[in-house]
C-alpha cells in the first residue's frame, strides 16, 4: 500500500494518514475523497505550471533557431535568449 500511495504522489505524512484511515470505520471514504480531491488539484496546478514552462522554453528555442539561421555559422552577435534571461533577472532584483 505504501509503494502504491507513493506512486500516486502521496507524501509520507499523507500515507500515514491513509494507513490510519484504513483501520477506522465510519465516514473514512469521505475523508479519503477529500484527500484525493486535494491531490488532484495539486497535480493540475503542477501541470499548468509545466505547460507554461514548456511554452516559454519553446519560444526561447524558436528565438535561438531564428538567430542561428539568420547568422549562419557565425558566432558573432549575442544570444537573444541569454540577453532576455539577464534582463529578467535584473528586473526582479
Amino acid at each position: 500500500m505504501i509503494r502504491r500511495a507513493q506512486q500516486l504522489g502521496f507524501s509520507l505524512p499523507e500515507i500515514r494518514e491513509l494507513l490510519v484511515l484504513q483501520h477506522e470505520d465510519g465516514e473514512t471514504r469521505f475523508h479519503v475523497r477529500d484527500l484525493l480531491r486535494a491531490k488532484v488539484a495539486t497535480v493540475r496546478g503542477k501541470i499548468r505550471k509545466l505547460e507554461t514552462l514548456e511554452e516559454q522554453l519553446t519560444k526561447s528555442l524558436r528565438k535561438c533557431e531564428r538567430k542561428l539561421k539568420a547568422g549562419g555559422d557565425s558566432h558573432a552577435g549575442r544570444c537573444p535568449v541569454l540577453d532576455e534571461i539577464a534582463r529578467r533577472g535584473s528586473d526582479e532584483n
